[in-house]
Formats: structure tokens, sequence, C-alpha cells
């Protein structure tokens, strides 16, 4: 959290890269599988310089340092290896000389600038330049060695493959030791450039770096604004008393103490659905007897359906139809009222198939790692696409998961709900249709259920294909409607579901194989109003449930 508010400081200002020095490896696991970062083109040797080649003399080369009348050749060649390297020159700013120029002659007055050339003896032309500079650091001196930059290291074509470049950076290892540095970073602008550094003793090491399409991309996680009335106070000490409690009840029943606190409040915090379906997954029946148990005594057992139909009606009204809701600060808006009541809408109408499925999909082998979500595996990363209140995401964790679990949602009255099941590591207000919350090919599942019917289906796919590995997979369902059914029981809200064969079309047009799918008739059950009458009848929602896998 406190990384990513940092990287979005320094997006804010304008900064296009982020290099940062890590102390161990856990901390290089974290930054490269939460934020995105990777070793990118930055590498570091470490000084003193050990068993050396001796320099080979190279023919009619000399070698020399350069002071001021050196900054214009530096210049020079900084720009020809950019353009070379292929970048391209509406991004090299108008004034790029004079920023050079400055640059240089701050890091002379304070930073030990010095530049070395490499000379035609021939001609008494330079053909090569290094420039090089005690490195300002990423941190403060007295926890990080004093370390050597190096920049600008170029050698003109016709000149090259001849060991001048290596020959100009021993220049610079003599010079950094003379300074008493313990090591040199760089960032290479070439694959020529890498093999080179590589061979001189450069390696990867603790330097890890952001680039400019993972930044721009990043998302400050998001933090709830819960308020915390005196009934909420009261509910959040209730869930304390109950999870005492059933960690009691399953010690009484002879079962050792095995479950984590956030595994015990996911637990209470279910819904009966969603406990159906882990019961049937024959995960831990002791535990889940003791549960019931609890709720009963704490009068905490969800109303019987036709009293949590009504109460459903009551909330939403008329309902909506998807043509009001047009644009993405509309659809949050919405959502957001619902939030309030959304729990009892799926018990009311009935999720049942839908936590089943995402049961059985945790108990299957992944393609790509042959591991399973409900194996306790803490080396993958799931993603909750619309996670609404946190239910996907919540049975996940009770049917084992442990590794990392990201949630993104429109709605902030979401994704307050969602905050408090404590079960998500990360929390994002996204548009699924726009905006992925994670690095690009970073995710091993994306989860989406209940919601690409009322988005734009193409663009929903794309955002999933760009964060999943390749061959990682994507769990998702779909309303599902043919010309054969008798009625579209969201016509109401102008929501129309998909043949089985569109299905599979938009799935193989946003790059996916899809291993298995699933036909559902009754998904759940909607309350659609009656022509000419207050009265509403029960409409069964089919869903087409399908396991892709990315290509």
């Amino acid at each position: 959290m406190l990384v990513a508010r940092a990287v979005g400081h320094l997006r804010d200002l304008g900064v296009n890269k982020v290099v940062a020095r890590v102390p161990s490896a856990r901390h290089r696991e974290i930054l490269m599988r939460i934020m995105g970062f990777s070793h990118g083109n930055a590498l570091v040797k470490i000084l003193p310089s050990t068993n050396e080649v001796p320099d080979k003399e190279i023919s009619g080369i000399s070698f020399k340092p350069l002071g001021e009348e050196g900054d214009g050749l530096v210049h020079e060649n900084w720009l020809k290896m950019w353009e070379e390297a292929g970048v391209n020159s509406s991004l090299i700013k108008p004034e790029h000389e004079n920023m050079t120029m400055n640059f240089i002659t701050e890091a002379r007055a304070s930073l030990h600038y010095q530049t070395f050339a490499a000379i035609d003896m021939q001609t008494g032309l330079p053909v090569g330049s290094v420039s090089c500079q005690v490195h300002a650091g990423t941190a403060p001196s007295s926890l990080c060695p004093r370390t050597g930059a190096v920049w600008a290291v170029y050698v003109q074509p016709k000149f090259r493959r001849r060991g001048i470049a290596t020959h100009l950076m021993k220049n610079i290892f003599r010079y950094f030791e003379e300074l008493s540095l313990q090591e040199i970073s760089l960032i290479y602008a070439s694959d020529a450039g890498r093999c080179v550094y590589e061979g001189l003793g450069f390696s990867k090491l603790d330097v890890l770096v952001l680039d400019s399409l993972s930044l721009k991309s990043l998302l400050v996680p998001f933090i709830p604004q819960t308020t915390y009335t005196d009934e909420l106070w009261a509910r959040q000490w209730e869930l304390q008393d109950m999870m005492d409690e059933l960690r009691c009840a399953t010690m009484r029943s002879g079962v050792e103490p095995h479950l984590c606190d956030c595994m015990l409040r996911a637990l209470i915090d279910s819904v009966p659905y969603q406990i159906d379906a882990i019961s049937a997954a024959n995960k831990d029946a002791v535990t889940l007897a003791c549960l019931k148990s609890v709720r009963k005594a704490h009068r905490t057992v969800f109303k019987k359906k036709k009293e949590l139909l009504h109460a459903l009606c009551s909330a939403s009204g008329k309902g909506f139809s998807i043509k009001d809701l047009n644009t993405p600060q509309l659809m949050a808006a919405k959502f957001d009222r619902l939030s309030a009541h959304w729990e009892e809408f799926v018990v009311s109408c009935g999720y049942s198939p839908v936590w089943s499925w995402l049961c059985n999909m945790a108990q299957r082998p992944l393609s790509h790692t042959n591991s399973q979500l409900s194996d306790g595996s803490r080396s993958l990363t799931v993603l909750d696409l619309c996670c609404g209140v946190g239910l996907p995401g919540q049975t996940l964790r009770l049917m084992g998961f442990t590794g990392r679990l990201v949630g993104s949602d429109i709605s902030k009255g979401m994704l307050n709900k969602a905050a408090l099941r404590c079960c998500y590591d990360e929390l994002y207000i996204a548009d699924s249709q726009t905006t992925l919350c994670v690095p690009d090919s970073t995710v091993d599942v994306v989860v989406c259920s209940g919601s690409i019917e009322l988005l734009d289906v193409a663009s929903v796919l794309r955002v999933c294909h760009r964060a999943l590995r390749p061959r990682a997979e994507l769990w998702v369902s779909f309303q599902w409607h043919e010309e054969t059914f008798q009625e579209n029981p969201t016509e109401h809200q102008s929501i129309t579901g998909l043949s089985r064969e569109q299905i599979i079309h938009h799935l193989t047009n946003a790059g996916f194989n899809t291993l298995e799918t699933l036909e559902c008739p009754k998904a759940f059950v909607t309350p659609k109003p009656q022509p000419s009458t207050t009265a509403v009848r029960l409409c069964d929602i089919p869903y087409i449930f399908c396991r892709c896998t990315r290509l």
C-alpha cells in the first residue's frame, strides 16, 4: 500500500520510470509480484573489480578523460544512442540539449562527473565516449552502498566489435575505485550493450524497475470509507464473539484449531448458499456444523426466502434499465445504492449454482501450474473482476485459497462491504471495461461472475486477457439466451443474454480457448414486474459458466 502510494505520487509528478533498491528476496518478490516491478534494463556491478583481464591495446585507438570540452560530444552521442535503440524522436524533448548540459554541469560540481573518450589516433577525432558520476542514490547513503552511475555509452558503428566499449568501461572501474565507490549501476539501451556489460561482471542483483507502461496503469489501492456507527461497531464486536465461540465449539467437537482469524471471519460472514456449496465440496463438515449452531445462538440466521424477496422488491423499487446506466458514473451510483442490501438480494435470488460452480473450479488443477486454488498454495494470484461485496472472493477463501486475492469494482459502496469481509489483499475502484488494476500478464485466475451481461463483453474480455499469464485461466459466467427460449427474463432491464455460439465467438476473438462449459437453466431468480399491476413474477435466469485459458 505505501509503495503504491509513493509510485502514484511520482506518476502524478510526471515521472515515467521508477528505480528501486530492495534489501531482501522477500521485498523483491512483493514489488515484482504485486506492483509489477521487474529487473528491466537495470544492471549492477560490485566494486572493487576482481580477476580483471589486463587491458589490451587497441590498434589506432587511445583513451583519455575529457573536461568541459567534451560535453557537446556527450550530448551528441547520448542522442545517437537512443535513436539507434529505436526511441521515437517525438518522445525526445525539444530542449534536450540544454537539459543535458545543465545536468552535466550540476553533476560535475557535486557528483564527481567525468567523461572518458576513445580517440582515433589517425584523425584525432573521438569515436566513442562514456559518462559517469557518483549516483545520488535511491536512499540515504548511510543505508546504501556508495554507487557510481554510468550513462551515454556510445561507440560509432564502424568502430564497434573492437573492444572499445569494454576499454571505456574499465577506465570507469579504475576511476570509481579511486573514489572508493562500492558498486556501479546502469540502464542499458540495447541487447548488444547488455552482453558487453554482463561480460564485465554486471548482473541484475537488487535493482528493480517500474517502466512507463506499468506506471501509467497503476491504481492506488482502495481505502474503505466505512462510517462506523454504533450499530456497525456492535456488529463488529458480535462477529469477534462469534469467531471465539466457533473456535471453542470446534475444539469441543474434537477438532484441533486450524483456521486463522481471516478464515473464521469469512465463515461467520458467509451467506447460506455459500455454506451449502462448500459443504457439498466436503470441506470441514464439523466446523460447518458448529457454525450453524453459533449462528442460531446469535439469531443471525438469514430470513426465509419469501421475506427476503419482499425486502428486495421494496429496496430496489422499479429496478433499473441498463439503458439508463450508460456512463460509469451512473453505474457506480446505482450499485452504491444497491450495496446496502446486496447480501439479502443474493440470498433471496438463490445463487446456489454460482457458488457450487466456483467451489468446483477451485478444486480443478489449473492448466499452467497443475495446482488447485484449494490446495493452500500461496504463490498464485486471483483477480476477482466486478467483485461486488466480495462474495466470490470469500467463497474461494472458504475453499482454502491462501494466495494473493485482488478485487476490483466500479462501486465504492460495494467495495466498502467487500473490505469488511477481510478476504482481499487489495481492492481497487476500476471500470472493468477499460481499466486493469494489476500489471499485465501477472494473474493466474480471473473470476468474473454475474456482471458481464451489464457491460460491453468484448471490452471486459480484453481486460481479462491482459491480466492473465499465458495459459492462465478465466472463469466467467454469461447470461444465456437462445432464440428457442420462450422469453427474455430481463427484457424489462434492456438486458439480453448471449447464445452459446455467440459466447464461444466472443471468447475466441478475445484470445481464449474454451476448455469447458456448464449450461445452467436456473442460476438464480429475479423479480419481473407485471404489466398494469404492482405484482412481480419470479423468472429463472439461465447462465453458461465457462472455463477458458489465455492463448
